[in-house]
C-alpha cells in the first residue's frame, strides 16, 4: 500500500489530461515518483527534518511551521510532514515556493497560527491544505459529539457517517 497526496495525485491527472498522447503517464508518474510506501509513514520512530524549509519563503509565517519542518516528529505531525514533503517536493518544481505571500491566520485552533498563503499551480493553498488537519484543540463538531449532541451536518448524514473515531497519540 501506498499513500499519495490528493493535491499530487490531481497534479498529475492535469498533466495527462495535457498529454493524450501518452495516456498512461499520470499513473506511471504519480506512482514512480510521487507515492511513499505507507509502512514508511506509519512505522514507529521518528521522521527527520525537511530540507524543503530552506526553499519556502516562509517570511512572518508562525515561528511554529519552521520548527516543525526543522525537527524530527514523530505520530501525526509525522504523518503530516510526509503529507507536505511530497506535495512541497511537487511544488518545489513548480517554482511555487520561493515566492513571498503574505500569511493566512487559521485561527487558535490550529497548530500553525499563520502559513504563507502558497497556491503554486494547484487548486488550493497546500501547505494550509497539508498541515491544517493539526491542531492544539479537538474541533467544535467533535467536542459537541464526544458531549452527546452532535451537530446537525453530522445527524442529517446518518446514511454516510457511522460515528466518529478519535485517537489520542
Amino acid at each position: 500500500m501506498t499513500l499519495v497526496p490528493a493535491l499530487v495525485a490531481e497534479r498529475e491527472i492535469q498533466f495527462a489530461e495535457a498529454a493524450p498522447w501518452h495516456p498512461d503517464r499520470s499513473a506511471v508518474e504519480v506512482f514512480c515518483q510521487w507515492a511513499k510506501p505507507l509502512i514508511e509513514v506509519t512505522a514507529p520512530g521518528a521522521y527527520g527534518r525537511s530540507n524543503l524549509y530552506r526553499a519556502h519563503d516562509l517570511g512572518d509565517a508562525d515561528p511554529r511551521l519552521r520548527e516543525f519542518l526543522c525537527a524530527d516528529q514523530v505520530g501525526a505531525r509525522k504523518v503530516a510532514r510526509h503529507i507536505f514533503d511530497i506535495v512541497g517536493r511537487m511544488a518545489r518544481g513548480q517554482f511555487a515556493t520561493a515566492v513571498g505571500t503574505p500569511p493566512v491566520d487559521w485561527g487558535t485552533a490550529s497548530m500553525f497560527r499563520e502559513v504563507p498563503d502558497l497556491g503554486g499551480h494547484f487548486t488550493v493553498p497546500y501547505i494550509e491544505h497539508t498541515l491544517r488537519g493539526l491542531r492544539s484543540e479537538l474541533p467544535d463538531y467533535v467536542e459537541r459529539s464526544l458531549a452527546g449532541n452532535p451537530p446537525p451536518e453530522i445527524v442529517e448524514k446518518v446514511e454516510k457517517v457511522d460515528g466518529i473515531v478519535l485517537v489520542e497519540l
